[in-house]
């Protein structure tokens, strides 16, 4: 019933085996089409447009579906396989909001699991969450990347954790990453929740092809999973303590300062570069320089990580003292 069509100015589709006919020409240019194929593996349309190169429409399993979907009010389709790979940077940088002349480089397809639903009504709430395979929730999507709007609607999962409590005390740049370790290879849920309406479809990640390791992903995860464990909790300290410090006497507000400086050293702006590290920026540090590759952690980050866990067990120590002592 699904047919795909190419004209001499844009791609029309029928889903119902031709009957009825209508635009899929989408963001393409106005163009003639002169060739269609469907990639086997991924199931995404590729269209070859004379003169504006190839376009891709990635996983069709939503017009696929379309007949079915239309009895509910809420239809979250099947999530395809995400695998995990690195991510390079882009060699073109001027994507965005135009390509100059000479650059031919469109978008990639968002990073990891696409999330495609449709609505048959624009809803007044909308949430996506990932849980694991013992039911723990991972990551919860941002709720303006969750569309509410009737129709189709298309969010995508970046295998990534939720992140670390976030220092609101501090400017934008420094207040911590928007998203925390990595998922490992396996089993995971996406949960669509519309106006109190529930929908669950199954996803599977999978290892790079070409770096089957799971062992050497579940090592890096539980090396990462500790240093943001250790950098939310030293966030909560600085929010208690920035909280405490407006409203405590100059004797208290010594010792919460003395407290904080153990903490971070409290940059101003993002070039400010002044003091010496503290626990947090150490934290920051290494997260940051593990992010330069899929690789597990070294012998040496795992010495550094280890030399920071027992600061971290002192300054906890003492932040309990400080924050239980009386006026």
């Amino acid at each position: 019933n699904v047919l795909y069509a190419g004209t001499n100015r844009s791609v029309w589709i029928t889903l119902d085996g031709g009957a009825h006919w209508q635009s899929l020409r989408l963001n393409m240019p106005a163009s003639a089409i002169y060739d269609l194929a469907i990639q086997p593996a991924a199931n995404d349309l590729v269209v070859g447009a004379h003169g504006r190169g190839v376009w891709i429409l990635d996983d069709l399993t939503a017009l696929q579906q379309w007949a079915s979907a239309q009895s509910s009010a809420v239809t979250l389709f099947a999530v395809r396989d995400a695998y995990r790979m690195w991510q390079w940077a882009p060699v073109n940088t001027f994507t965005d909001p135009k390509i100059p002349p000479n650059e031919y480089a469109g978008a990639n397809p968002p990073y990891g699991a696409i999330v495609t639903y449709y609505l048959a009504r624009s809803a007044k709430s909308a949430s996506i969450a990932i849980f694991d395979s013992h039911g723990q929730i991972v990551r919860r999507l941002d709720a303006k990347d969750v569309g509410k709007r009737a129709g189709m609607n298309r969010a995508a999962w970046d295998l990534n954790e939720d992140g670390p409590v976030k220092w609101t005390g501090t400017f934008k740049e420094n207040q911590g990453p928007g998203s925390g370790a990595e998922s490992v290879p396996g089993a995971y849920t996406v949960r669509l929740t519309v106006d109190g309406v529930v929908r669950d479809q199954p996803v599977t990640v999978k290892p790079d092809p070409r770096d089957p390791d799971v062992a050497r992903a579940q090592r890096r995860h539980a090396f990462l999973a500790q240093l943001f464990g250790e950098l939310s909790s030293v966030d909560v300290m600085l929010n208690a303590i920035d909280a405490q410090y407006r409203h405590a006497t100059p004797a208290e507000r010594a010792r919460l300062l003395a407290l904080k400086h153990r903490l971070t050293y409290d940059p101003r702006n993002i070039e400010d570069l002044s003091g010496p590290a503290q626990l947090r920026e150490w934290l920051l540090d290494l997260i940051s320089r593990m992010e330069s590759s899929l690789q597990a952690p070294t012998a040496a980050q795992l010495d550094q990580a280890a030399a920071y866990r027992s600061d971290f067990d002192a300054v906890s120590g003492e932040y309990r003292r400080v924050m239980m002592e009386k006026p």
